[in-house]
């Protein structure tokens, strides 16, 4: 991402957040040369410390709009450990004109067998999967406008090309959208 950004626009600052000890090292060296770029090992379920984490305070000024990316993140998070909450903690530290892009693990389609699947992941992974409805989804981005097309699945999310769009794109199983803070 930092990549992409930083492309876009020179001097653009990204500031990953990793609670895996080998993502949090590789990440690490991988931006050791880029006084733009750094990592924060910590867990989202944490906003409070996320937000207070000097990376985060060093490269990421609150007075001007930032973007928040929690891409395939939220589907690791169960309903006990608050989603929603999370979700507005970030939220209500982010200035008016503040973007949130979003993906999330859907079982708007077929429940049954995204539950077997969740739960064949689940025993193999450290954190279980719970997949949610377009308005669980939804949900997540209360404070924010979404953008056009809204939220979708990811193949329907602004393609390049018509002709990229599958034929089902619910086979994705993973809805995405971006919403601009509203005030």
């Amino acid at each position: 991402m930092h990549e992409v950004a930083q492309a876009a626009s020179p001097g653009a600052r990204v500031v990953y957040v990793d609670n895996d000890p080998v993502a949090v090292a590789h990440s690490t060296s991988l931006l050791a040369d880029n006084p733009d770029a750094d990592i924060v090992d910590g867990d989202i379920r944490r906003p409070s410390d996320v937000l207070s984490a000097p990376q985060v305070r060093k490269l990421i000024d609150f007075d001007q709009p930032v973007a928040v990316l929690m891409i395939t993140i939220l589907h690791f998070v169960t309903p006990a450990e608050d989603p929603a909450g999370i979700v507005g903690a970030f939220r209500d530290q982010l200035p008016h004109g503040s973007w949130l892009a979003m993906s999330h693990a859907t079982n708007e389609d077929r429940p049954d067998t995204a539950a077997a699947v969740g739960k064949l992941y689940s025993s193999k992974a450290t954190s279980p999967v719970t997949a949610r409805s377009y308005e669980e989804i939804r949900g997540l981005f209360d404070g924010f406008d979404l953008v056009e097309p809204g939220l979708t699945y990811v193949p329907l999310w602004r393609p390049d090309a018509e002709d990229e769009i599958p034929e089902k794109p619910s086979e994705y199983w993973v809805y995405a959208g971006v919403g601009r803070k509203s005030d």
